[in-house]
């Protein structure tokens, strides 16, 4: 596989996803990874056991400048593995589900927040807002506030309380109105509340009437 990967000098995307490669095989295939920088603009790795290879998965993506799209979903990655994705500012499309982010929500915002060209990002099972009484909202303000082309928030599988859903919001709405987040319309999936969940139509009605630039799904 890295031999074919070399033969590519100017691969713009590969899809390696589900083939098992382990922390092992990745640092075997990274070196031609590193070699393929500068074209490759679509990688994805996504259920491949990539745990433990800190080291060579941040060398492959600090050797990639023009990529758009990543998937990493479902590899056990912490958020230690995932630091060098903080500054990726040229990211438009980032997949990280499934992961073993839990608990670390404060860490995790901080990362992302230089991410300023992200469009799409799934954060989904991770727990990242499992611990009671973590401190993450201001975190997740400031990393939102980052985001200026944010389209698509994707937050299922996290574990966090309603009541902190509508502070967060309440707080990038006020940042709206200051001309600071430049997003007209937020995809939030995952956090908002659906009928049945302990809320009635008129709860949602009044969450809709709230925040209008929020689309449900």
């Amino acid at each position: 596989l890295a031999a074919v990967v070399q033969s590519l000098p100017r691969l713009q995307a590969l899809g390696l996803d589900s083939n098992g490669l382990g922390a092992s095989g990745f640092a075997a295939l990274a070196p031609a990874l590193r070699g393929a920088g500068q074209h490759l603009q679509s990688l994805a790795l996504g259920a491949n056991a990539l745990g433990g290879g800190t080291q060579d998965l941040a060398e492959v993506l600090r050797s990639l400048p023009n990529l758009r799209r990543l998937n990493l979903r479902q590899n056990n990655l912490s958020i230690a593995d995932l630091w060098a994705l903080c500054n990726m500012t040229q990211l438009e499309i980032l997949q990280i589900q499934g992961n073993s982010l839990e608990g670390d929500a404060p860490r995790v915002w901080k990362c992302l927040a230089g991410l300023g060209h992200v469009q799409i990002l799934d954060l989904s099972h991770n727990g990242i807002f499992a611990v009671p009484g973590a401190d993450w909202k201001d975190d997740m303000v400031l990393a939102l506030r980052s985001m200026r082309r944010l389209e698509d928030l994707i937050l299922f599988g996290n574990g966090a309380p309603p009541g902190d859903l509508t502070n967060v919001l309440d707080r990038v709405a006020q940042l709206r109105e200051t001309d600071k987040f430049n997003v007209k319309l937020l995809q939030l999936r995952g956090l908002v509340p659906v009928p049945g969940d302990f809320v009635t139509e008129d709860d949602l009605g009044m969450f809709k009437s709230l925040y209008p630039w929020v689309l449900m799904v």
